[in-house]
């Protein structure tokens, strides 16, 4: 993106991005960038070795099952809104929180950033935070086997990481780093 870019629209979660862009023949085009705020994704594990999901319902889709996730605030540094997400979505909050892979889409019109947390030790310190535009219908512990089927089985969506936790179902070494990165 070009230095002399201009926010043309600001809105609550995207910013559009405008430049004049030289292009190869000498003439010149308008280009443009959406950037959204930066997504975490959590996979909280409890002191027991269970994964925290949650069953939840948006305003414009179906029961789903998912990992605790959302946008970070402004000025939000990724970790915190890590934190807060579990605590508001689950309920729970982690003894420890490490970063397990940054990843998201970076186009020359488009750009997301995508982090994804490890919650250790998690213990359930109050119910889940309802918020008008979601719906968290339960929370389920479950174990990591069952967390594994769920990911094979196409009943839980993990994007950007599901091809890790796939693989974890089918190859024991990659399944043993991913234990102990999630359990020690």
């Amino acid at each position: 993106m070009q230095q002399d870019a201009t926010v043309v629209f600001d809105g609550v979660i995207y910013k559009i991005y405008q430049w004049q862009q030289k292009l190869f023949d000498g003439s010149t085009r308008v280009y443009e960038r959406a950037i959204t705020l930066p997504s975490v994704m959590i996979i909280p594990v409890t002191q027991d070795g269970k994964i925290v999901l949650i069953h939840e319902q948006k305003i414009d889709s179906k029961h789903t099952i998912s990992l605790p996730k959302g946008f970070a605030n402004q000025n939000e540094e990724v970790q915190d809104s890590a934190i807060r997400e579990l605590r508001e979505e689950t309920g729970y909050s982690a003894k420890e929180i490490k970063l397990y892979k940054k990843t998201g889409i970076v186009s020359g019109y488009f750009k997301w950033e995508l982090y994804f947390f490890i919650a250790k030790s998690c213990k359930l310190v109050g119910e889940p935070i309802q918020r008008p535009g979601e719906k968290i219908l339960d929370v389920e512990l479950v174990s990591f086997e069952n967390f594994l089927n769920l990911v094979v089985n196409d009943k839980l969506h993990v994007p950007f990481i599901e091809a890790d936790l796939v693989r974890a179902y089918y190859d024991e070494n990659h399944r043993k780093k991913l234990e102990k990165l999630m359990f020690e």
